[in-house]
């Protein structure tokens, strides 16, 4: 289990409850700058870019809902996920679009590791 994934930290990474499942409460910027903090970890991580068929997958299919939670990051990629979030307090714009995630950060690495 990732630490990001251990309960104490999931309280600190601002997580909201949709249908289960915590997405993180972060703008684009904000995937970015996990992204990174994933990527100079000694081990490989876990990104999803959820979409509400994802979500919908994840509440039918037990065996798909525990996969996703030892994610360690899912993302709101879609308005609906954003706007339950809302509705729970979270204070989003806009989704994080999952193929625009990751590219940048990727591509603005110094020190490239696993991809």
């Amino acid at each position: 289990m990732s630490d990001l994934h251990h309960p104490s930290s999931r309280a600190r990474t601002n997580q909201t409850p949709v249908l289960g499942l915590g997405l993180l409460g972060v703008d684009y910027s904000g995937a970015v700058e996990r992204l990174q903090v994933l990527a100079r970890k000694d081990k490989p991580g876990a990104v999803a870019a959820c979409n509400t068929h994802i979500i919908a997958l994840a509440r039918q299919r037990p065996d798909f809902r525990a996969a996703l939670e030892k994610f360690d990051v899912l993302l709101p990629d879609g308005m609906p996920l954003v706007w339950a979030m809302r509705q729970k307090g979270a204070n989003l714009k806009d989704r994080v679009y999952g193929p625009s995630k990751s590219a940048p950060p990727i591509a603005k690495d110094t020190n490239p590791r696993r991809v």
